[in-house]
Parts: C-alpha cells; sequence; structure tokens
C-alpha cells in the first residue's frame, strides 16, 4: 500500500539535470577548472534527489528551477500513497511539508573528499536511507495510520462519502495528527555509504563543474537500489 516517494523520478530526474549540465568533459587545467569543491557539487545532487531541495545547487551548477520540477515530482509520488485516505489539499500540503522536512533532518546527508584526483575526484557520500520495504513495514504497523484507516472505514460505513471527509475538519484535523506523528516517527535506520567518481562537465551558464560521473548511480543509492555499505 504505502511506497517510499523516490521510485517514480529516475528518468525525470536524470532528463531535467541533463538540461542544466551537459555530458562534455574537460580534462585540462586552468581556463577549464571547475569553479567549485566536488564535494559540494555531489552533495547538490543528492540533496535534490532526496527531497527536491538544496542550497548547494549553485556550486553543481544546476537550476532552480529544475530542482523545483524534481520536488514536485517527489511531492505528487509521495501524496500518492495517501488518495484512499479521503485528505484535503490543505492537509495534504500540512503532511507533504512534515514528510520533507523529516527527509532534511533524519537522512543525514553529507560528502568528504576521499581521492583528490584532478579530473576525476572521489567523493564519499554518506546517509540514513528509508527503503520502501522499511517504509512500507513501518507503515502498517504504525498504531497512528490503523487507528485513521478504521475511522474512514467507519464512517464511510455510515454513508459518508470521500467528498464529505475532505470538508470534515474533524476528521481532517484528525487525519494532520494520526499522519505527521507516524512520520515524525519513521526510522531511517544506519548509516549508509557510497564513493562517487566525478568529472567535469559544461554547465548551462558555460561555465565548469564538477558533476558525478554516473548521476544515476546517486540517485539509485537516495533510493535504497544500489550496494552500500554500512557504517
Amino acid at each position: 500500500m504505502f511506497k517510499k516517494c523516490f521510485a517514480a523520478i529516475m528518468t525525470l530526474a536524470l532528463l531535467l539535470f541533463t538540461t542544466s549540465v551537459t555530458g562534455e568533459c574537460y580534462g585540462t587545467r586552468g581556463a577549464n577548472e571547475p569553479l567549485y569543491n566536488a564535494d559540494k557539487a555531489v552533495l547538490a545532487y543528492a540533496e535534490a534527489y532526496a527531497y527536491g531541495s538544496t542550497v548547494y545547487a549553485n556550486e553543481a551548477g544546476l537550476a532552480q528551477s529544475d530542482i523545483y520540477e524534481v520536488r514536485n515530482v517527489l511531492v505528487r509520488n509521495f501524496k500518492d500513497n495517501f488518495k484512499d485516505f479521503c485528505l484535503s489539499d490543505a492537509t495534504l500540503n500540512k503532511i507533504t511539508d512534515v514528510y520533507f522536512n523529516k527527509l532534511r533532518n533524519s537522512m543525514d546527508i553529507s560528502t568528504k573528499l576521499k581521492v583528490g584526483d584532478a579530473d576525476h575526484p572521489v567523493i564519499t557520500l554518506k546517509a540514513k536511507i528509508l527503503d520502501d520495504a522499511s517504509f512500507e513495514y513501518q507503515a502498517v504497523n504504525d498504531k497512528n495510520l490503523q487507528a485513521l484507516v478504521f475511522a474512514n472505514a467507519g464512517l464511510k460505513e455510515k454513508g459518508k462519502t470521500c467528498a464529505d471527509l475532505k470538508v470534515d475538519p474533524t476528521y481532517q484535523a484528525a487525519a494532520v495528527e494520526a499522519i505527521t506523528n507516524f512520520i515524525n516517527g519513521l526510522d531511517f535506520g544506519s548509516t549508509k555509504i557510497m564513493d562517487v567518481t566525478c568529472e567535469k562537465v559544461m554547465g548551462a551558464d558555460g561555465k565548469v563543474y564538477w558533476a558525478p560521473q554516473d548521476p544515476a548511480s546517486v540517485l539509485r543509492f537516495i533510493q535504497a537500489d544500489y550496494p552500500m555499505t554500512g557504517r
């Protein structure tokens, strides 16, 4: 029933970022030297893939408009988890903010230079990853959500429609409380580690930046669909 919200963004996310950073590589130093450090570039990709926002977009040459589009996809996928709960738009927006704040505060995404190569530096990426299986297990065993499911079913048995529940302030308030408690109680587990090889790329602004040589691997790591090492 429940799925963590990253699974549907692979193609879109990669497409969006290729509009900001081209695949043209540079192997010489001097004028073609990236303006920023590779660790901040990898951090920008990881954060954008995780929760659709990052303060390091400039360091990676990523356009905020593209990151915003990724955020929109992440938001839609998250909201789809609750389509059977008869939530109003206002309620959905509230729990979405809670969820993405939880991601930002709990994933502990960090990067550090591992190999300082002039053309292909290697960055160690760390994060606490909530995989689909863990998310779904915690969701189906959460007492807050179970109570909300029973309340939803009971009201419908009494003749309430989904349209009725969406404008019922008591039900909506209970839904916000139950789902907020569930989200805030999510356990992200131990820190996972991945090494990311970088390369020089040309940004949309014509400047040279560092970027992951294989951005898809960073996305798979964030989605818990990649071999990882526990700390």
